[in-house]
């Protein structure tokens, strides 16, 4: 069996890149993780997606002059910083 390895990942260059098209590389992340501890949790995510809440903890404090208290971050919208607009 030949040992895992990331250069068997074929990545698009940056030009292509779609963000959340993890997935469409499952199988080669299967094979890559498979001897690493956390291999089946990143299989999972390519094969599954990624829940955001998995990583959420609760908050209590304040945080930009704002006090917070909740199980989830709250929701906020934040402006693209003015570097991004040359990515566009």
């Amino acid at each position: 069996m030949d040992v895992p390895s990331a250069a068997d990942l074929m990545l698009p260059s940056s030009e292509d890149f779609v963000a959340g098209n993890l997935h469409r590389f499952a199988p080669l992340w299967a094979r890559i993780c498979s001897k690493s501890a956390a291999g089946d949790q990143v299989a999972r995510w390519a094969r599954d997606g990624v829940d955001v809440y998995d990583f959420f903890v609760p908050f209590a404090g304040e945080f930009n002059g704002r006090n917070y208290r909740s199980l989830i971050p709250p929701r906020t919208q934040f402006r693209n910083h003015v570097l991004s607009i040359s990515c566009a």
